[in-house]
């Protein structure tokens, strides 16, 4: 069947977009003729209009009823016999995958749709069209079935929300393309052998309802939640966490548990090298925001990760949260989340528990980031709100921006080019392009006389004068002794210099100190001095 399709034989035969099991998307190329093929030059794009965007370098082939895998990771390299192109696979979907001749000449063309994470999505062999994969299979033979689309989720017919004793809610379940429903109370993910839904369910106290929809042929729906919270009486935003039991405490996946290799709990002296709530570990989530006024501000699913560096092991943790199009469909929260930000949508924000100043102030870092207010620094700003965690009381928390691309591009005006930033940690740990032009005016200052005019001139043009100066004011005002949490950043396509990201300062006004003394130092600042 494939080789009737094109006369090349060569197909895209399967990719995956959202995967926790790969370090980055992949596409599979198929060769389905009984000889070697030399693909030397041809195309591989997620654009068709642009359908040379990412070329297959000289001399390379594929062998007879071979899988080839290029991964598509935006780093263009090719080592260890291994492809990296220059474009990755949006997950939204929307676009298209195409191969085509040196001459870009398209022969094979694969629709993306929206693609949901540890799927695939390609070619089943003696039927037409496309099909999810739940058993992916890159490098080898495609799975021999599939789903053609996804259910829809269950629509609920009253909203999760704040209420009082004596309120009795009769809750219905309807699946707009008629799947049979199942439903959870205990917040676990619901599946075929939850309940299977009947009629009016009945609240009258705190419930977590969870619901998806079946349906024959397809995908299993993306899960419906609403959080029904009884006699909450918080002068603070509320919001409701919810994720399936395991996703946090279990021994094998549970991200805020020590895990069954873990020595201890708290980060000074051993560092509990294998405890769970180290792991990079991002889990399906739903997050529900409720004002001041108890009105809700935004419900959807959402990826839900720890957040922080030492204060992972303390006993209340701090999350990132992240709308992803594979959750929702959506990869925006739309609301106004800071009240002192005109934006109206984020792409991620943090719950955080004051790390090291949760036993003491529990404000400082937020307070003390606040004075970058009307300076050109970029700050995180700070919301008041108090956690329920699958239901349960988890404590008050602030609600704080998350310092990525999309914040950054959003404070400087720079929206659209958040693939165009150099973002860099602790001076090398490089988040995202490159720290290669600050190297070199590191290395340029050591070798240099700095006190002339034309030193200040050059330095001028490579970092903002005025951003340093004053985000070095706050730091040295405030007496942060935890000087190794640095980030700055840049845009090439805008000035192109160095900006400093003002955050935190659980440390700062922690200590009777000389502040002026220790920064001018020739040792340096930092915890200890």
């Amino acid at each position: 069947q494939f080789a009737a399709q094109n006369a090349t034989g060569v197909y895209i035969s399967e990719f995956g977009a959202t995967t926790t099991e790969l370090p980055y998307d992949w596409v599979e190329i198929f060769n389905s003729t009984n000889q070697t093929v030399d693909i030397s030059g041809w195309g591989l794009s997620d654009d068709p209009s642009h359908p040379r965007k990412w070329q297959f370098p000289q001399g390379t082939t594929i062998g007879a009823g071979e899988y080839m895998g290029v991964f598509c990771s935006g780093l263009d390299t090719y080592e260890d016999n291994t492809f990296h192109t220059n474009f990755s696979i949006s997950a939204t979907g929307g676009e298209s995958l195409t191969l085509c001749t040196p001459e870009g000449e398209i022969f094979c063309r694969v629709p993306v749709l929206q693609q949901y994470t540890d799927m695939s999505y390609g070619r089943i062999y003696g039927q037409d069209g496309y099909f999810y994969f739940t058993d992916t299979t890159p490098r080898a033979a495609n799975a021999m079935s599939g789903y053609r689309d996804r259910a829809l989720s269950p629509e609920i017919s009253v909203a999760g929300g704040l209420y009082t004793s004596g309120e009795v809610l009769s809750v219905e379940l309807s699946a707009p393309d008629g799947g049979r429903i199942y439903y959870t109370l205990d917040c676990s993910d619901p599946d075929e052998n939850s309940i299977l839904y009947t009629g009016p369910i009945t609240i009258s106290s705190t419930t977590i309802l969870r619901a998806v929809s079946v349906k024959d042929g397809s995908l299993t729906s993306l899960p419906a939640t609403a959080s029904y919270l009884y006699d909450l009486h918080h002068t603070l935003q509320i919001v409701s966490l919810v994720t399936d039991p395991d996703n946090l405490f279990s021994d094998e996946k549970g991200i805020y548990t020590m895990g069954p290799n873990a020595t201890s709990t708290y980060p000074y002296g051993s560092l509990g090298q294998g405890a769970n709530f180290w792991m990079d570990w991002e889990r399906e989530a739903h997050v529900e925001m409720f004002d001041t006024d108890g009105s809700t501000m935004f419900s959807q699913e959402c990826g839900v990760k720890l957040q922080g560096q030492y204060s992972r092991a303390e006993n209340q943790k701090a999350f990132k949260i992240y709308a992803r199009n594979q959750y929702s469909g959506d990869n925006r929260f739309h609301a106004s989340i800071f009240s002192k930000r005109d934006y109206t949508d984020y792409k991620s924000f943090i719950l955080r528990a004051s790390s090291q100043d949760s036993q003491k102030t529990r404000m400082r870092d937020s307070i003390l980031t606040s004075l970058a207010e009307g300076t050109s620094v970029f700050y995180q700003e700070t919301e008041l709100c108090v956690v329920y965690l699958n239901g349960e009381y988890w404590g008050q928390y602030n609600i704080r921006e998350h310092i990525n691309a999309v914040s950054i591009c959003k404070f400087e005006g720079w929206e659209g080019q958040e693939d165009d930033i150099d973002l860099v940690k602790a001076n090398t740990n490089v988040f995202r392009g490159s720290n290669e032009s600050f190297e070199e005016l590191l290395t340029w200052i050591k070798n240099n006389d700095t006190s002339t005019d034309a030193a200040y001139d050059y330095i001028d043009q490579r970092i903002d004068i005025r951003n340093y100066i004053e985000y070095m004011a706050i730091e040295i005002f405030t007496g942060n002794t935890d000087t190794l949490n640095v980030k700055r950043y840049r845009n090439a396509n805008a000035d192109g210099k160095w900006r400093w990201v003002l955050y935190d300062l659980d440390w700062a006004f922690f200590n009777d100190t000389n502040s002026i003394k220790n920064w001018l130092t020739p040792g340096g600042t930092g915890a200890g001095k």
